[in-house]
């Protein structure tokens, strides 16, 4: 694979790391996986570091910076519980909670 091919590739099947469970729960909403969690170790008020993965994740990463989403409001309340949910059990795992 050429370099044009793997940069090609990377903008269709990417990785964002984001502190935003909206932003965490509306990229899952779009079919991405949470692949993982990180601790925070900033002085933001923020306590984990979500990853994420998944085709096309540039596309919805870009429309999410403009502000210009449309998602079902019914699955996005439900990503944002799964997140808090993982993201919960991994700081109490680690007793960073």
């Amino acid at each position: 694979m050429n370099q044009q091919q793997t940069q090609e590739q990377d903008q269709v099947y990417g990785i964002v790391k984001t502190r935003d469970i909206f932003h965490a729960a509306y990229l899952i909403t779009q079919g991405m996986t949470l692949k993982t969690i990180l601790p925070d170790t900033t002085s933001n008020r923020s306590k984990a570091i979500f990853i994420l993965e998944g085709e096309g994740i540039s596309f919805f990463e870009e429309r999410y910076k403009s502000g210009r989403v449309e998602v079902n409001v019914f699955a996005l309340k439900d990503s944002v519980q799964r997140v808090k949910d993982v993201m919960f059990d991994y700081l109490r795992t680690r007793g960073l909670s």
